[in-house]
């Protein structure tokens, strides 16, 4: 295993660091922008509109870096996976299918799972 793929499977797994120098932690960002989204609309001051439109913006942000933290992860790990040995190629599959899940883009998450539970199956039929 080269220090590379080792580095790549660290930070598909661990999921929080960045690549590129963007917040270690979009979902958190997200999460803390739909508390804020939900406590702006119990406004009662007639300054809800402001608040809400800005918890929305910051929803906005966050999830287009957590999509962009994705893709970083994904272009890491194909470059990495051909030249990766099989059961850390799993590995690293099983990790980016959680990272998907976690997005909620279930079908890329499911795909990645299932190359994982098909790769292992024939592995052990080898």
């Amino acid at each position: 295993m080269s220090h590379r793929t080792a580095s790549t499977l660290l930070t598909l797994i661990v999921g929080a660091a960045t690549l590129t120098g963007q917040s270690p932690a979009p979902k958190a960002a997200f999460l803390q922008a739909v508390g804020q989204f939900s406590l702006a609309l119990d406004g009662a001051y007639g300054d809800e509109g402001l608040r809400v439109r800005s918890s929305l913006n910051a929803m906005s942000r966050a999830l287009a870096e957590w999509d962009a933290v994705l893709r970083k992860y994904e272009a890491a790990m194909a470059a990495d996976i051909r030249s990766a040995d099989p059961a850390l190629a799993l590995k690293m599959h099983l990790a980016i299918g959680g990272l998907y899940l976690d997005r909620a883009r279930s079908t890329d998450g499911l795909r990645e799972r299932t190359r994982r539970l098909v790769q292992s199956d024939l592995q052990r039929r080898r």
